[in-house]
């Protein structure tokens, strides 16, 4: 790839391919977390972004590399066909660099490329959001930049980034990041696949591997969310402690601790901890705090309250549809009693509580 020039630029390509695979491995895993959730890859909406993702995957490949029009596949099993399609696409990348195009060509292809597959991902992350409390870890950024800002930003690269990244001549080190970086993501991502199949000792010891290379806030909260899975409250919020003194603005473990605390039935020592969850800068599922805060005021009887936390739960996740409808049945109840509102006794299940 024209690389006896200039160094740099064999780097620059190295690094495109290692970001095609982070977006395809990115993006894989939103797949199989959508599938894996019953009833959320059979409705319409996803349907349609998974045909419009195949379309545009045949088109990019028809227009950009091979000047010829592919045979569609007239099946309606969507999901096979997509992921048939993804690992063509990578395998295809791959294979034009080994021909050993210019760089320019080569960059402005994979940019676009990844930055295609970005593009959907973003579209499926806010889908699976929405829809489910489930969530899948973000690619490291890397050689990316976070084009469409919130709480599921949008990915993206360009050849000047994939250059800067190349330019300073720190491609041994940075590829050796990256590698530290891949293999910490993986066992993340396979600490939280087993925790969707409710094998929390199994998610423990891939949690317990991601902490063994990163030493970070993430992984100890994810560490004590496994304990928590299996009951060990005590060994859960002691990984919360720790992960709180490594990253003091990181949200998570504190509306960790106080959830620990209330099954445990401490529930005003919890509300505390949902309260410093609430204000930390760092957090994606903003909402988790205030729903367990009205969990409390549940507990206590003060519906009223409840009603405050729980709108303001509803504010920052509207497709939440448990939150909504947990609401209307307790705005009901207090506009119903609401002279003797202190004396009613009705337990509402509501959303669990959020770690």
């Amino acid at each position: 790839m024209q690389t006896n020039k200039n160094q740099g630029n064999y780097d620059a390509t190295q690094i495109l391919l290692g970001e095609s695979q982070a977006a395809f491995n990115y993006l894989d895993r939103l797949l199989f977390t959508v599938f894996e959730m019953a009833g959320l890859g059979e409705q319409v909406e996803f349907k349609s972004r998974t045909q419009q993702m195949i379309l545009q995957l045949v088109d990019f490949w028809e227009k950009g590399v091979l000047h010829h029009p592919l045979r569609q596949n007239a099946g309606s099993d969507n999901h096979t066909i997509l992921q048939r399609y993804l690992k063509a696409g990578h395998g295809l990348l791959n294979s034009f660099a080994a021909f050993d195009p210019t760089e320019e060509e080569f960059l402005h292809l994979g940019c676009d490329y990844i930055n295609l597959l970005y593009a959907h991902a973003h579209g499926i992350h806010n889908y699976l959001k929405q829809a489910s409390a489930h969530d899948v870890p973000f690619p490291n950024l890397g050689a990316l930049y976070i084009k469409i800002e919130g709480p599921v930003p949008c990915f993206a690269t360009s050849p000047e980034q994939l250059r800067d990244c190349a330019g300073g001549g720190d491609f041994l080190v940075l590829s050796l990041e990256k590698q530290r970086d891949k293999k910490y993501a993986e066992y993340v991502a396979r600490g939280h696949k087993s925790i969707l199949h409710q094998n929390y000792a199994l998610a423990l010891q891939h949690f317990t591997k991601a902490l063994k290379i990163k030493n970070c806030a993430e992984a100890l909260t994810l560490a004590g969310w496994a304990h928590g899975f299996l009951g060990q409250y005590e060994q859960a919020r002691n990984f919360c402690l720790k992960a709180i003194a490594s990253d003091p603005d990181y949200g998570p473990p504190y509306n960790d601790l106080g959830t620990y605390l209330f099954k445990e039935g401490k529930i005003d020592e919890s509300l505390q901890w949902f309260t410093l969850a609430k204000r930390a800068p760092i957090y994606d599922n903003r909402e988790f705090p205030y729903i367990n805060t009205a969990r409390v005021y549940l507990a206590r009887g003060e519906y009223e309250m409840a009603v405050a936390e729980f709108t303001k739960a509803q504010m920052l996740a509207p497709f939440n549809s448990e939150i909504t409808a947990t609401l209307d049945k307790i705005r009901g109840l207090v506009e119903k009693n609401k002279n003797q509102i202190h004396s009613v006794n009705t337990i509402f299940e509501g959303p669990e509580l959020c770690p």
